[in-house]
């Protein structure tokens, strides 16, 4: 059985809550992005994706979504920030 969960946006009380109600033992968790942005614990929810699947690495699948994949663009281009998206990672930066 699978257990599917996207679109955290760095809101990690929400992702806690599912986490609490996820049974490894029976279930696989499949994160299908989009970890960051929007909200306020984005590296809180990151530091949660990743101790899970270090306790749990065959029942913890985790991928990327686009809010991801744009922070890591971000992060290879910092010179591009005021000519893309600087306002659009301010809580992700902040967290």
């Amino acid at each position: 059985m699978y257990l599917l969960v996207s679109d955290i946006h760095g809101h990690l009380t929400p992702f806690e809550k599912v986490v609490n109600e996820w049974s490894p033992m029976e279930e696989k968790l499949v994160f299908l992005g989009d970890a960051i942005n929007r909200g306020k614990n984005s590296l809180e929810v990151i530091q949660l994706l990743l101790k899970l699947h270090k306790e749990h690495p065959d029942k913890v699948i985790t991928l990327r979504g686009n809010h991801d994949n744009e922070w890591l663009k971000w992060l290879s281009r910092p010179e591009l920030a005021d000519v893309c998206c600087w306002n659009y990672f301010d809580e992700t930066i902040n967290s």
